[in-house]
Order: C-alpha cells, then sequence, then structure tokens
C-alpha cells in the first residue's frame, strides 16, 4: 500500500455506493471475527504499564487464550456458525510492527506468514498489524 490521503480504497460517499444485496433478500450480514492474539508476559501490553511483567494487563489477554476462546467455540458450535480462518496479524500483539525498521518488519511478516503456512498448509492472504497500527 502506498501512502494516500484517503486510505487504501477510493473516497466514495455511502449514498454513491452500489446497493448491496445479501443472498435471500436479507437485510443485515453478520460475521463473527474472533481474534485470538498472544500477549507474552515477559513483554510490555501496548495501553499497559510499559513495563514486564504487566500482570493486572496480561491477565485478561492471558485468560481469553487459555478459557475464553473455547467458551466461544462451543457457543459458536452450538449455533452453527461455521469455520475458522487464520489472518497474518503477527508473532505477538506486543511487537508493534509500525516501530520497527522496514527491513525488520518486513522479516517479521514473512516469517509469520511461513508459520501460519506451515500450521496449516495455506499461507494468509491479508495482514491486519498488531493493535492495529499498520505501516505504509
Amino acid at each position: 500500500m502506498q501512502p494516500q490521503r484517503s486510505g487504501p480504497f477510493p473516497y466514495v460517499p455511502i449514498n454513491r455506493r452500489p446497493r448491496i444485496t445479501w443472498p435471500n433478500g436479507a437485510r443485515l450480514a453478520l460475521w463473527i471475527i474472533p481474534n485470538v492474539e498472544t500477549f507474552p508476559l515477559n513483554e510490555p501490553v501496548p495501553g499497559g504499564t510499559g513495563l514486564a511483567p504487566d500482570v493486572i494487563n496480561w491477565a485478561p489477554r492471558d485468560y481469553g487464550n487459555r478459557v475464553g476462546i473455547f467458551r466461544m467455540m462451543e457457543v459458536m458450535a452450538r449455533h452453527g456458525v461455521p469455520g475458522w480462518e487464520f489472518m497474518g496479524h503477527n508473532q505477538s500483539n506486543a511487537r508493534l510492527l509500525h516501530l520497527m525498521a522496514p527491513d525488520e518488519e518486513r522479516r517479521v511478516v514473512l516469517a509469520t506468514f511461513s508459520r501460519i503456512e506451515k500450521a496449516t498448509g495455506h499461507r494468509p492472504k491479508g495482514w491486519l498489524s498488531s493493535s492495529l497500527q499498520e505501516s505504509w
């Protein structure tokens, strides 16, 4: 993506966009996206104290990976919510890519893609940087 004022998409006001039609005449589409992230205890938690360990900010995030995600999976299975996908997001949500040198950032992104591809057999097609802190 190249730097541009309106972001990655051309600016089109909502009242000038094509009408969206959903299957079977539905008026609403819902996409459930659980974002499973890792926050190591030995790294500062973004938005936390800036120090490690930061137990008070790390603990709720760790709870999600140890308990919360499994509760979500049970509820989604019970209600027939389909499938799971992997997306490129980072090796740790505590490592902010926009603060890295471009070569280091590139290395982390490619290593993350490789690890996901090794685990799933598919390389991610997209990327969402940790803490939504994108770089150009």
